[in-house]
């Protein structure tokens, strides 16, 4: 073993795999193991052995392996190890993924391919929490099967991982299109040995650092990470999650705060993403000691065009600058703007003055209805249309303090970011309203 100080200036290769726990197999080769010259009587040894030999092979001079090349027993050792893995994995030569539970027999003759791909994508590997850094962040992902064959380069094997992960193929060349929504979907159903490395193992994914805190529990370890999110990223698809009923966190009126308790809220955000536009800049927000502010507009009732803020007010929607497509029929949409728009004559005809709600709503629809927003035609009866929908969320308040509503609900959708919600708007500062949104299971509020 050699200690490296700087590894963005040497070729290596590095190991990703799944740990070995048991009582029969001792577990993985340690960093203690080798310093008292006992790997040798570890069964495990030969997974180290069979890497270095690759390494070797394919022309690296070094090779990282994290069961033995951290110390555990050093906690400051685990820290720096554990904020810094994404970017060692980022600054290897190669990766190479150990999968112990697949058999890819593709030279023989009487090899059934498609079983053997529905074995890689069945593996455990994708299941695990640490895994998933260790997919992203290499530039060069090479699979081996339990008797070290290559199975293939994981560009190559695109379709297969995003079948097994949800993970589209143009994300394993860059991240900077994903939405934090997204990716903390793809983390969502992956388990960790350790409760709190459910949020330490996305350290890397979303270039943050924090103090490792084990004992503080799977909660309070994903609040931290979300806030640590929030301090350098204005991407407010951190907010599109959606709470299961079953987990019983929340209470019976279906409250709570901006920020989800567990990765898991956010399995139904995989295709959230947003939108590259200065324009739809947003106000900042920032967590406080009252909760998480925010100084931006608030829509109340079915008209964004209604009174932003008051005293009397107690419900307020709040679009987020994320979107979600959305297939719609176009005959049915065009039904809905004829009836309304009869509606409106037929109260016009009987001398009554129309709602402005439901004016500005036959406005809107007839301005989204002229709109194309994939570039296909109406080809008639029954044609669908996918368009951009903005995520919006429900607020309600409680004396000084907002929550959220409706957290178990389906993300409500609407059909633009309107211009008062937009930095810089001629609008903004007439229709801005300072909220703060209670966190529970982080501030303890009065």
């Amino acid at each position: 073993m050699e200690e490296i100080d700087n590894c963005l200036y040497q070729y290596y290769a590095i190991l990703s795999h799944v740990w070995v726990k048991n009582d029969i197999d001792r577990g993985e080769v340690s960093f203690q193991d080798f310093a008292l010259a006992k790997q040798h009587k570890n069964p495990n040894l030969a997974k180290i052995r069979e890497c270095c030999s690759l390494a070797q092979k394919r022309g690296k001079r070094y090779v990282w392996i994290d069961t033995c090349c951290i110390n555990k027993e050093s906690s400051s050792e685990l820290s720096e190890a554990i904020n810094s893995m994404f970017d060692w994995y980022n600054f290897s030569d190669e990766c190479y993924v150990y999968l112990d539970d697949v058999l890819w027999d593709t030279d023989n003759v009487q090899c059934d391919t498609a079983k053997s791909r529905v074995s890689f994508q069945r593996s455990k590997w994708f299941t695990r929490g640490w895994t998933l850094q260790e997919l992203l962040a290499p530039n060069d992902v090479i699979f081996f099967d339990k008797n070290w064959l290559e199975i293939g380069h994981a560009k190559d094997l695109s379709q297969e991982i995003h079948q097994a992960t949800g993970i589209e193929g143009k994300y394993l060349d860059s991240l900077e299109q994903a939405s934090i929504a997204m990716k903390m979907s793809w983390a969502a159903t992956r388990e960790t040995t350790k409760w709190e490395d459910r949020a330490y193992s996305l350290l890397g994914l979303f270039d943050v650092n924090m103090p490792l805190l084990y004992g503080e529990g799977e909660r309070k370890a994903f609040l931290r990470l979300q806030l640590e999110i929030i301090k350098q990223s204005d991407d407010e698809s951190i907010f599109a999650w959606t709470s299961p009923k079953k987990e019983g966190i929340l209470r019976s009126e279906d409250t709570g705060g901006m920020l989800a308790l567990y990765p898991s809220w956010f399995a139904d955000s995989k295709d959230i993403f947003l939108k590259a536009s200065k324009e739809d800049a947003r106000m900042p927000y920032a967590m406080t000691n009252k909760g998480l502010q925010f100084n931006i507009p608030i829509r109340h009732g079915r008209s964004y065009e209604s009174q932003v803020y008051g005293e009397r007010r107690s419900n307020a929607t709040v679009p987020l600058n994320c979107w979600r497509k959305v297939r719609t029929d176009v005959q049915d949409r065009k039904t809905c703007v004829k009836a309304a728009s009869e509606r409106k004559e037929g109260i016009t005809a009987q001398g009554n003055e129309i709602d402005v709600k439901e004016e500005n709503e036959i406005r809107e629809e007839r301005q989204i209805d002229s709109e194309t927003d994939d570039g296909s035609e109406d080809s008639g009866e029954g044609t669908s249309k996918a368009r951009d929908m903005v995520i919006a969320i429900r607020l309600k308040r409680k004396g000084g303090i907002w929550q959220r509503t409706n957290c178990h609900s389906p993300f409500e959708l609407r059909k633009r970011l309107p211009e008062s919600f937009k930095q810089g708007s001629r609008t903004m500062e007439h229709r801005t309203a300072m909220v703060y949104v209670k966190q529970d299971g982080f501030a303890r509020l009065a």
